[in-house]
């Protein structure tokens, strides 16, 4: 989150208030290498759900509020937001908040605790809806890492007067360095003022003068440049292939992300996935654990539980790795000192099973620690999520961006509009000579957004490239869309 706001908010103050020890806090940020950042960080120990101790740090001149969770059941979270939402000495205002709550079950009761006015971000939900529509579509850990970051392409919404009175098609080629796909715009719901935010809109949509537009852009503020636009050559006139939910996953290692994992895959997928997950835990307590909470049975997957340990090649002797469409190795080595320590064990005897096998298994990873990151690259590893920096981007930019809450929570929803890899061939014929300016337009037909370009020579995802970059379709090459979801 300081890294974050770091590049955000450079050269800001930011109070610490945790129930910690300072030296012990002061260490772990110095480990982490945050006083080489831009900013003032001040540390001060206390509980933060009590009202001496907000009073103390001066909560009341904060111009952003982020609330973490410390506990597993949300409850010190949630008490803070009660504290927070009886105030009335605010310097300025009341200032937005934004808190992490761990559990889903947790989000209705932590926004009535908030008064409804705080920024709830789920942890567990937002890090399981990214790792299932990454077994959705391999290689978008890459586009969603990106996008959450800094550095290269984010979102961004502005107001363009250039763009008030014209039609999104109108528009869509005037910036030569961001893409529109989106429109926010203010609205009046239970006696407050909202933003309502609708992704890739239809392209007659007509701009008002109160409309924003949102840009996934490398620059700001985003610029407008009036320009014609022809297309180069012809368009594929196929339907889009749809990706989908595989039919058999593996998934290594139960964690607390388990039960809404599972939902969330049984949201997204079509009857007759099969599941199986892996744990070194007796398979009764395993599924204890996931169905925790579940109300009716699942009808689109069917579960199977298996003891063993992961790491071990024996585990794997009666489930036949080359079966598994996609395995999924989730961050649960609660015993280590570094979680990524376990997975690395896990991926690396996983990689081993599957060299020289014919099959391909897409292979998704999940770890805590962004540093740890390159272990990973020389392994059978496809995607990897690196859970505590999804969180963290969210945080730092909801509370700095309160518009991108909705942005984000439409983007991962299931049955919105999605981020999608497809084959470039459904959209422009193979061996043609295009620009990204023609992808855009060939998406637009599709009633889709295009982002960016997959080629499979590069290996390599290229969002919101250069509009004179001249390529030529090959049949391996991917799209990078933003498309209503469709499940076949």
């Amino acid at each position: 989150v300081l890294r974050q706001l770091a590049e955000l908010a450079p050269g800001s103050r930011v109070v610490i208030l945790a129930p910690l020890d300072i030296d012990d806090m002061r260490e772990r940020l110095r480990v982490a290498d945050i006083p080489l950042l831009d900013l003032t960080v001040i540390l001060r120990t206390g509980v933060t759900s009590n009202k001496s101790e907000l009073a103390r740090v001066a909560v009341q001149y904060a111009e952003s509020i982020i609330v973490l969770a410390t506990t597993q059941d949300d409850s010190e979270a949630i008490k803070t937001l009660v504290q927070l939402a009886s105030l009335d000495d605010w310097a300025n205002g009341p200032p937005p908040v934004t808190a992490e709550i761990r559990e889903e079950t947790s989000g209705d009761i932590a926004q009535i605790a908030s008064g409804n006015g705080a920024h709830i971000v789920t942890s567990t939900s937002l890090i399981s809806r990214v790792i299932v529509q990454t077994i959705r579509n391999p290689g978008l850990s890459a586009v969603i890492s990106e996008l959450g970051s800094i550095a290269g392409n984010s979102i961004a919404v502005q107001f363009v007067p250039n763009a008030v009175g014209k039609t999104v098609e109108e528009i869509t080629h005037h910036f030569p360095a961001a893409i529109p796909v989106g429109i926010s715009w203010k609205k009046e719901e239970n006696q407050q003022e909202t933003q309502a935010v609708v992704l890739n809109p239809e392209p007659d949509f007509d701009l008002a003068e109160d409309d924003r537009l949102v840009f996934i852009t490398r620059e700001r503020p985003v610029s407008y440049l009036p320009s014609r636009f022809e297309p180069s050559g012809p368009m594929s006139d196929s339907p889009p292939q749809v990706p989908r939910v595989p039919e058999r996953i593996l998934l290594v290692g139960a964690s607390n992300l388990l039960p809404d994992l599972l939902a969330q895959i049984e949201t997204h997928a079509v009857r007759g996935t099969r599941l199986t997950v892996l744990e070194p835990t007796p398979p009764s307590e395993v599924e204890s654990q996931a169905l925790a909470g579940r109300r009716t049975p699942f009808n689109n997957i069917e579960i199977e539980f298996a003891e063993g340990d992961p790491a071990s090649a024996g585990a794997y002797e009666a489930l036949s790795l080359s079966a598994f469409d996609c395995v999924v190795v989730l961050a649960s080595g609660e015993t280590e000192t570094d979680p990524d320590t376990q997975t690395l064990r896990v991926v690396l005897r996983i990689t081993d099973l599957l060299a020289g096998q014919d099959h391909s298994t897409h292979l998704v990873v999940e770890i805590t620690d962004e540093a740890n990151r390159d272990m990973f690259l020389n392994l059978a590893v496809q995607d990897i999520v690196v859970s505590t920096d999804i969180v963290s981007m969210s945080l730092a930019q909801v509370a700095q961006e309160p518009i991108l809450g909705p942005i984000y929570r439409e983007l991962l929803n299931a049955g919105g509009v999605e981020i999608s890899l497809r084959a470039l061939t459904d959209y422009l014929p193979v061996g043609g000579n295009y620009r990204f300016d023609d992808l855009l337009h060939a998406a637009q037909k599709k009633l889709e957004v295009a982002l960016g370009v997959s080629v499979a020579a590069a290996g390599e995802i290229d969002l919101n490239p250069d509009r004179d970059t001249v390529r030529k379709v090959s049949a391996n090459d991917r799209i990078v869309v933003l498309a209503q979801q469709i499940y076949q």
